[in-house]
């Protein structure tokens, strides 16, 4: 081979890997045209048609060269994922929203392999689309309410625990007083009218 050809084939190797030294997360669901189970865990088990889709997602980015990761953490540079994965704000979208990193849609994908070469992110960023903002807002409203829930259940079986322990209180010590009547001396003597005691006695 010459050295001309060499160079061909490096440099037509280089555009088939437009992705080179990229590090992705990957977060699906199954959703509209896009049979991707969630976020390529709750299907890989049972091997269904779904798990194939986030597969082939994972596949496609280490073909153009890319590196695929399983947690969002600082190494990730930004996370691939479909719209119904957006729109349901899976952990590795809200991960990625936190931490500032571009969530891109998987399309963005099949455009560099289309085009073989890294195309722009912007016309694919769904973090800067008001679904996601939405879709983050519902899963925290969604949250607050769940933990209320929570405190309000705790806030009820501590209220019943502590009348509990007040009702065991009243019973314990003294009791109500009874009526026994006078126990003056008096009575047995018969000097009842006498006594300075037992002037408004009725006993």
């Amino acid at each position: 081979r010459s050295k001309q050809d060499q160079q061909s084939t490096v440099s037509s190797g280089d555009r088939r890997r437009p992705l080179q030294g990229m590090i992705f997360c990957v977060s699906t669901l199954k959703g509209d045209n896009e049979g991707d189970d969630n976020n390529g865990d709750s299907n890989k088990k049972t091997g269904s048609s779904s798990a194939s889709s986030y597969t082939t997602v994972c596949q496609s980015v280490r073909e153009l060269g890319g590196a695929v990761m399983e947690m969002v953490c600082k190494r990730v540079q930004l996370v691939i994922c479909t719209h119904k994965a957006a729109q349901q704000a899976t952990q590795r979208v809200r991960k990625a929203v936190k931490q500032n990193k571009p969530l891109v849609s998987v399309e963005w994908i099949q455009a560099c392999r289309d085009q073989d070469e890294r195309v722009d992110l912007e016309p694919y960023r769904l973090d800067r689309r008001p679904m996601v903002q939405e879709a983050l807002q519902k899963y925290q409203r969604h949250r607050n309410e769940a933990k209320n829930k929570s405190d309000n259940r705790i806030k009820t079986d501590v209220d019943t625990e502590t009348k509990t322990q007040d009702d065991v209180k009243d019973l314990a010590g003294w009791t109500e007083p009874v009526a026994l009547g006078c126990c003056c001396v008096c009575h047995e003597n018969g000097t009842t009218k006498d006594c300075e005691w037992c002037t408004d006695c009725t006993a």
